[in-house]
């Protein structure tokens, strides 16, 4: 019996007594451009672009609007698979879609797609396989999760492909299980959560080492569904019923919050996105809902969610969680689009011309505004003068460049 396959059908509505978030959430669904309401995996490119992940095809957004890639079997110009299960950006900027029946890799030079299709590595073709865990080798191989669609048991689930082949295969000779998330941590070493547990993968001599709650251990059966490195002696690890897990990597120590309480009416409890804040809380998508942790406190608030309240999180039914470069938080869903929240949206801080002060922002309309990394905005004014603002610092900077016609174009990727 398969332990995930319900996950993709939950019906389950209940009421958790527990504080609740900050009512500080917008709303994005297909009436705002997305090809559809059943949103997954969610990153930010380096240039600041949003890109979803939904089970009709990809979607970008830069701020503004939503752009969409559409599946077109048989035409590598285009996306060919439709149903997407993970995304992960390459030391090269290529964005790699993981997805029901293979990976594709965009090339944002060419604006084409090159699909690697992973179900002739399984002996059972009739099946139907995503690629989950996306990351990157230090040498440019790239490392994948599979999972059977549905979240289900297959014999091999950690597989690899290497710079410049076209060729998957498989990491390891041993039984791996569905592999669920993947997280560098030192080098060309991995962790690796899934439904045997979590391990550690030395990419360099190709070997896994199962870790304290993984294969075989002590008789347990816990399934990680997500990880999360914390520093250098810990990792958040959530679960399929277990709640979240602290393990203390010195030690080998483990410490269980259940989130929920052990009395709330539910078939299962499963844990699909850890993220850490920049506040330092926990944020942590589920099934039933969102929540908040704070490892400090041990406390635990929850998202109220009432469609019918436009602040409100609209759905309990969570995929991914992201932080983007300004803080607010991007929630993905199985029914409801995605959810932004932003706790401090009330807040505004205006940056303004002084005469007094050489490193303010210059004189005239801004006519231009580029996030150039996660620490600086860019500025340009029709004084010509390009005005760099630290996020860190607070302070604005100007180049001494100046500028002789428009330089929209300078902004453009």
């Amino acid at each position: 019996m398969t332990r995930f396959y319900l996950i993709l059908f939950l019906i389950i509505m209940c009421t958790i007594n527990a504080q609740k978030m900050a009512d500080s959430f917008t709303h994005f669904t297909d009436l705002d451009g997305l090809p559809s309401n059943e949103t997954g995996s969610i990153i930010q490119d380096h240039l600041g672009y949003i890109w979803i992940g939904t089970i009709n095809g990809l979607s970008r957004y830069d701020g503004y609007e939503f752009f969409n890639y559409s599946a077109v079997k048989n035409d590598s110009n285009f996306l060919q698979l439709p149903i997407i299960s993970s995304l992960f950006e390459d030391s090269n900027s290529d964005l790699w879609i993981g997805s029901v029946g293979g990976i594709s890799k965009y090339d944002r030079d060419s604006e084409t797609f090159k699909l690697f299709n992973v179900n002739k590595n399984e002996n059972d073709i009739d099946r139907e396989y995503m690629a989950t865990g996306i990351i990157e080798a230090s040498n440019g191989d790239i490392i994948f999760g599979l999972a059977g669609f549905g979240y289900t048991d297959l014999y091999q689930g950690l597989y690899i492909l290497e710079k410049g082949s076209d060729v998957i295969k498989p990491a390891i000779a041993d039984q791996t299980n569905s592999i669920v998330d993947i997280f560098s941590y030192d080098n060309d070493r991995f962790y690796i959560a899934g439904f045997d547990g979590f391990a550690e993968y030395d990419h360099s001599n190709k070997s896994l080492k199962w870790l304290p709650h993984g294969k075989y251990e002590n008789g347990n059966d816990i399934t990680i569904t997500a990880l999360l490195p914390d520093d250098d002696t810990h990792i958040w690890l959530g679960t399929y019923n277990k709640g979240i897990i602290n393990y203390n990597i010195v030690d080998s120590s483990y410490t269980t919050y259940p989130i929920i309480s052990q009395d709330v009416n539910r078939d299962f409890f499963v844990i699909s996105d850890l993220i850490k804040t920049q506040s330092g809380e926990l944020l942590i998508a589920t099934n039933l809902g969102l929540y908040q942790f704070d490892p400090k406190t041990k406390e635990t608030i929850s998202a109220e969610v009432n469609p019918l309240d436009p602040s409100a999180m609209h759905s309990i039914d969570l995929n991914c969680l992201l932080e983007d470069y300004s803080g607010s938080i991007w929630i993905t869903s199985k029914n409801a689009g995605i959810s932004k929240y932003d706790a401090n949206r009330s807040n505004f801080h205006g940056y303004s011309y002084n005469p007094n002060k050489p490193n303010s922002i210059q004189a005239g309309w801004v006519s231009a505004l580029f996030e150039q990394s996660k620490d600086e905005i860019w500025f340009q004014s029709t004084s010509g003068m390009i005005s760099i603002f630290n996020k860190n610092s607070g302070e604005v900077r100007n180049a001494n460049i100046q500028v002789q016609a428009n330089i929209n174009a300078f902004f453009r990727d």
